[in-house]
């Protein structure tokens, strides 16, 4: 549903004049859909319904490359100060779950300084004596890394800390927290195997820790993966295989407006029957559908076709991987996405194959 509500307000506001009256209302319309589809990602996380992408990851490292989005959320009257122990260890975690501790920490941090002030974010290394004060924690390493956000807001009472963690408590206005942000974070570390406190007075602003066990091992040197510009027009033939008919029409169109050929089809019979009437280059198709899922599509057609290529999109996060039986994954796409996230997705699909575990 989110994938058709910002994907047609996205073509919208490309056909509008900049002048349009119109254009202030689609706007609106974008925003509220893309909130939606953060507030989904948000529930997912929470119920456990994603599954984690666990590496080896250096904390210091994922900091830095979140400087840009940090400084995205600040508000103007907020200064940021970030101090990085140069110790402070790599840990085992899924990157995108570590950027939305933060970002959540940093949010909450800037809505308890409506008036500005002073925002830190730090690390340091800690062993597992240290962390004796720590209630409910059972060690699990010899050493940790503690993450910690501290701000100089408003800080909270002991009623309200001690409700901190449950779902959907909130001190917001109605309409403007949901409640889910300290949650999700005490979920993730909880995952994580790490422990979170939080030290807070009316008035004194407000910390919280996060400490998280070190890992075993260091984290590898992948090479860093090269933009794919997205061309102007594309001489390829995709098929589309998608059985909601918006969603459909939504991808075709986006794609076509990038000079693909494009098939569509609304499940697997139609599908096979259309590589049977034209040479494909890629198969790009949803992984639930009636009859015949994604994977099973796919299999069937690389056995008459070795050589097409698959990109897979879903709106359920536990379809996140598939694997192509040799020791590699198939390229995804995950529901909701932008006309740029599809057609740069596709981009890269026609230059990989697959991509590696």
């Amino acid at each position: 549903l989110l994938t058709v509500v910002n994907g047609y307000s996205e073509f919208v506001l490309r056909a509008l004049e900049p002048s349009s009256p119109l254009r202030e209302d689609i706007e609106a319309i974008l925003r509220a859909g893309t909130q939606a589809a953060e507030l989904t990602r948000r529930l997912l996380v929470f119920s456990r319904f994603r599954k984690p992408h666990v590496s080896v990851m250096d904390l210091n490292e994922a900091l830095r490359a979140m400087d840009g989005a940090l400084r995205d959320v600040l508000r103007p009257n907020v200064t940021l100060h970030i101090s990085l122990a140069p110790d402070a260890g790599s840990i085992e975690a899924d990157p995108t779950l570590i950027e939305q501790i933060v970002i959540i920490l940093v949010t909450n941090a800037c809505d308890a300084m409506p008036d500005g002030g002073r925002l830190e974010i730090g690390t340091r290394r800690m062993a597992a004596d240290d962390l004796a004060h720590t209630d409910g924690m059972a060690a699990t390493s010899e050493t940790y890394a503690m993450l910690w956000v501290s701000d100089s807001g408003s800080g909270m009472t002991p009623e309200v800390q001690s409700h901190l963690f449950e779902p959907f408590f909130t001190t917001k206005g109605v309409g403007e927290g949901t409640g889910l942000g300290l949650a999700t974070v005490y979920g993730i570390v909880e995952e994580l195997h790490g422990a979170i406190e939080v030290e807070t007075e009316p008035e004194s602003g407000t910390t919280v820790r996060i400490y998280l066990p070190h890992a075993k091992a260091e984290p590898s040197t992948l090479p860093v993966p090269t933009s794919c510009p997205i061309p102007a027009d594309g001489s390829e033939v995709v098929l589309v295989v998608e059985d909601e008919e918006d969603v459909r029409r939504f991808v075709a169109q986006a794609l076509r407006h990038g000079g693909y050929t494009v098939i569509e089809a609304r499940d697997g019979a139609e599908a096979l029957a259309a590589a049977q009437e034209t040479p494909l280059d890629l198969v790009l198709t949803d992984m639930i559908m009636p009859n015949m899922d994604g994977t099973e599509l796919v299999r069937q057609l690389r056995a008459r076709y070795p050589g097409i290529r698959a990109l897979f999109m879903s709106g359920f996060p536990e379809d996140g991987e598939v694997t192509d039986g040799h020791g590699g994954t198939f390229p995804f796409l995950a529901k909701p996405f932008t006309v740029e996230r599809i057609r740069a997705a596709v981009r890269r699909a026609l230059g990989d194959e697959t991509i590696a575990a």
